[in-house]
């Protein structure tokens, strides 16, 4: 089989699913879609169409295992390129902690900085503003920022973080629907917040972060 054109993969990384996608296969092992999905936190049936478009740029390989599909990159090249990609937590500090009403502490700047150095967040002096392809991955995770008011979320940078966390409405919304989807779990004090195996595994394949 030739090689996929790693140009062709950047565009169509462009859309954040397929790189999740990736992400998700980034062992080589062998997976069906259902893991897959488990592995990124979204459902079997919106990945289909995405796997379609990276098994027919030969970025991924599908195979039928009794009746099941399964699928796994079509070259290690593909992993080594994901890695630049990926952000290391601090050792000991992938916990995080509520800042006002929404996420902040090691586990909120490392979601800031995965999101900046994917181009899911431009900032301003004052403010970070999710791009078309931030709100694309919010929409995959089923939130919906659509409105320009809830696009543009102000920087906290308490606790002295260099790239701050999500604040304002974006920052609330993105706290309650983390909680909702069991990814993280806040603690009995209501201050320290906890990223669950589940959250771990969905934020990895998701935006790369390792914790």
């Amino acid at each position: 089989m030739a090689r996929p054109d790693l140009e062709a993969v950047q565009k169509l990384l462009e859309h954040p699913l397929r790189l999740a996608i990736l992400a998700g296969l980034s062992d080589r092992a062998m997976v069906t879609t259902r893991e897959l999905a488990t592995r990124i936190g979204t459902g079997p049936q919106a990945l289909r169409h995405h796997l379609t478009r990276l098994r027919d740029a030969q970025v991924i390989i599908t195979e039928v295992h009794d009746g099941k599909h399964r699928h796994r990159l079509a070259d290690a090249a593909i992993a080594k390129a994901l890695k630049p990609l990926r952000v290391e937590a601090k050792p000991g500090k992938m916990a995080g902690t509520m800042c006002g009403q929404h996420l902040g502490g090691e586990l909120g700047d490392a979601m800031t900085r995965a999101m900046l150095a994917r181009g899911h967040l431009e900032t301003t002096s004052t403010s970070h503003v999710l791009t078309e392809r931030g709100q694309r991955l919010l929409a995959t995770i089923g939130l919906d920022l659509e409105t320009a008011s809830r696009s543009t979320s102000r920087i906290c940078r308490s606790g002295g973080s260099e790239h701050g966390h999500l604040g304002g409405k974006p920052g609330k919304a993105l706290l309650r629907h983390l909680i909702g989807l069991g990814w993280i779990t806040l603690e009995d004090d209501r201050q320290a917040v906890t990223l669950t195996a589940r959250g771990r595994t969905a934020l990895g394949n998701l935006l790369g972060i390792r914790v």
